[in-house]
């Protein structure tokens, strides 16, 4: 009796601990069926007769009354005729041990999904981004270090090891999406027609071909520019035929360039986030009219920014 009133206590806290790590997992873009699937809560009827169980064997254990078949009756079914006390108390004890056994079980296959939930959103995060050429990889950060110690809350029981499991998926997970926010995967200009792509072209000054390293969004004079991820401005300035140039590092040897603007409202040093207005559209140096021209580089090499402006598209259902 005293196991099975300790595994009822274990089972409830965990529910709680199921709460934290489903918060978690809100928070890191699981949908709303995962969610709701893996959300710990004990299924109320089972709950009841869970409870009612515990209470006919407190009744026979501690002898409270004669009437201890009523809890019995209430909770878990008519007794059989003549049914003697033992049999009785070998019956409660067998269906409130099933009851036990079936939450938990509820409990590891909610565990389960989560996980699955996690891992498999992580692997196709990595998938679209890793078509820009960009390496994805479960980073481990330099300059760390400590004795060994092993992990909390490991006891060797299967319920420990799943919500391991599920803790290490969700940190996945959070990494994965942080990478994400921070590479240039947003639109600099939202909305507004392309009017130029990466690549070949007539030199509209010149008349001959040249290379064009990045791409021209139409817009007015004083439209706003957003930065496409978060980053550090590198460059706030009128920088030759780019006219006024904002340049942000977004890490991995990725940056982008804005260039042509009417206004530039950062400065060097500056810390943006994905989405932040940098500056206003305009016609500054090299330019036949207004717009924004946007580049994306890798270790200073002009890349095809529709290759991250895709894999943005993409990625949205992820970061929301």
């Amino acid at each position: 009796v005293e196991k099975l009133l300790e595994q009822q206590a274990a089972l409830t806290s965990r529910n709680g601990r199921l709460g934290g790590l489903l918060e978690r997992a809100e928070e890191s873009g699981l949908g709303t069926n995962e969610a709701s699937e893996a959300s710990g809560d004990v299924d109320p009827k089972k709950q009841a007769g869970l409870s009612g169980g515990v209470n006919a064997i407190e009744n026979l254990l501690g002898g409270k009354n004669k009437g201890a078949a009523a809890p019995v009756v209430a909770a878990l079914g008519y007794a059989p005729v003549g049914e003697s006390s033992s049999e009785r108390a070998d019956r409660v004890f067998s269906k409130v041990t099933l009851w036990l056994k079936s939450i938990e079980q509820d409990q590891l296959d909610r565990i389960t999904q989560l996980t699955r939930g996690a891992d498999r959103k992580t692997e196709e995060m990595a998938a679209i981004m890793s078509r820009t050429g960009v390496k994805i990889d479960d980073q481990q950060p330099s300059g760390i270090g400590g004795p060994f110690v092993e992990p909390q809350g490991t006891n060797g029981s299967i319920f420990e090891s799943s919500m391991n499991d599920l803790d290490i998926a969700l940190n996945r997970l959070e990494t994965m999406r942080a990478t994400a926010g921070e590479l240039p995967f947003g639109n600099p200009a939202p909305g507004r027609n392309i009017t130029s792509r990466f690549g070949n072209r007539m030199d509209p000054f010149l008349g001959r071909p040249a290379l064009h390293a990045g791409i021209d969004f139409q817009a007015e004079t004083g439209a706003n520019v957003r930065t496409t991820g978060a980053g550090t401005v590198v460059t706030a300035a009128n920088t030759g035929g780019y006219g006024n140039l904002v340049e942000i590092d977004h890490g991995q040897g990725i940056t982008t360039r804005y260039g042509h603007m009417s206004a530039i409202l950062v400065k060097a040093g500056d810390t943006v986030e994905a989405g932040d207005i940098i500056g206003r559209a305009g016609s500054t140096g090299r330019s036949t009219g207004p717009h924004v021209h946007y580049e994306v580089r890798r270790n200073d090499s002009p890349v095809d920014p529709m290759r991250f402006l895709n894999a943005g598209i993409k990625l949205q259902s992820y970061l929301n």
